[in-house]
């Protein structure tokens, strides 16, 4: 009588499992498949750069550099928006400022010169009006010599004031490292104050000496009739004379606001192409400067994987050194052409790549410095 061997319920099971088990894979994948390839559904993705600006800073005029401490910026250095990196030598402006100062005196000697020679030949006449008249053209030119003497006397203090506080700060660094004792560092700093008032006080004098040339124009007006034939021939070399004073402090109110060369961002200096005593011409690099944070993600859609692009629209970055949560940000701008792919973004550097550049805003809370890459992930 034959006997029956019954088949253990674990083999069964795995025989089971190896007959139907394909199956049921097959069964699940299809599901998943439709739910990532439905996720995933005109998604475009690729990698970013975070960028900042980085600009050179250039100098402003011809001359030679000064040193504002006693070491000039170097890089890695970090510098502040509006701090001084940079001055030109004022002694050119300083001796310009001299001589025009020197020409002013001039042309007042010559005025007063001729306002005697006039005033003789006028002394037997009658006619007050048309006295009265001539004296207040006079007094017109003499009012615009005397705001531009104003006007230069502010300026060449101020030359020597900016000298001054450069001097303080060459000081400080001295002091802090004890080479300079502090009486010296004092004596700079109250000679500082001291041109300060006086400027101060010479605008408010200068105020007074508009005001007082409006006034004497405004009566030349009300006074009826013309200014003599003869005095007018006296007062046309003056008057021309002024014009061109007054061109020339102008010229040298632009030359003295171009000897300081700052920074117009808070920055990282990356490079420095000049040093203190070093002559400079206009236009020529002294130091590079970059920001310190980025300020936007630019990307590439390559030509392949095209995309519904538009400002405004929503991606999710992610940085790619670190394992954090996706951040949702904007699209700034949508570059108008195709252009290559830089190559740091490029999956394989010797292969060119084309994409359109797209310039994405930078989120507040992702921390990424310049340079960086950023997974892209476009909606």
């Amino acid at each position: 009588m034959a006997t029956t061997v019954r088949t253990p319920l674990s083999v069964r099971l795995r025989r089971l499992c190896e007959r139907a088990g394909p199956a049921l894979v097959l069964l699940a994948a299809v599901p998943m498949t439709l739910w990532m390839w439905h996720r995933h559904a005109g998604v475009v993705g690729g990698v970013g750069e975070a960028v900042a600006v980085r600009v050179d800073i250039a100098a402003p005029a011809d001359g030679m550099l000064v040193a504002i401490a006693s070491v000039g910026p170097e890089p890695f250095d970090t510098v502040l928006a509006g701090q001084t990196l940079f001055r030109l030598d004022d002694a050119p402006l300083a001796a310009s400022l001299n001589t025009l100062r020197a020409t002013i005196a001039v042309t007042r000697a010559e005025l007063e010169a001729e306002t005697a020679r006039w005033r003789q030949d006028r002394q037997s006449e009658e006619r007050s009006q048309e006295i009265a008249r001539q004296r207040l053209a006079i007094e017109v030119q003499d009012t615009r010599l005397d705001l531009l003497d104003r006007r230069t006397a502010i300026e060449f203090d101020t030359i020597e004031l900016r000298r001054v506080e450069q001097s303080i700060v060459a000081l400080e660094q001295m002091f802090d490292q004890r080479v300079e004792p502090e009486f010296t560092l004092n004596q700079e700093r109250l000679r500082r104050d001291a041109l300060a008032a006086s400027i101060e006080s010479q605008r408010a004098a200068f105020d007074d000496a508009q005001a007082q040339h409006r006034e004497a124009v405004a009566r030349l007006a009300a006074v009826p009739g013309a200014v003599a034939d003869d005095l007018e021939a006296l007062l046309a070399p003056i008057r021309a004379a002024v014009l061109v004073h007054e061109a020339q402090i102008a010229e040298l109110e632009v030359q003295a606001r171009l000897l300081r060369i700052t920074a117009p961002f808070d920055g990282v200096v990356t490079a420095v192409h000049a040093r203190p005593g070093q002559a400079t011409t206009s236009g020529a690099s002294l130091l590079s400067l970059a920001s310190e944070h980025a300020d936007a993600i630019v990307t590439y859609v390559r030509e392949s994987n095209p995309a519904d692009l538009e400002v405004g629209g929503l991606v999710e970055l992610r940085p790619v050194r670190t394992r954090g949560g996706a951040v949702t940000a904007t699209i700034r701008k949508v570059g108008a052409q195709v252009e290559p792919v830089p190559e740091h973004q490029r999956a394989d550097p010797t292969r060119l790549e084309w994409g359109l550049p797209v310039l994405i805003a930078r989120p507040p809370d992702l921390n990424v410095r310049p340079g960086e890459l950023v997974r892209v992930r476009f909606r």
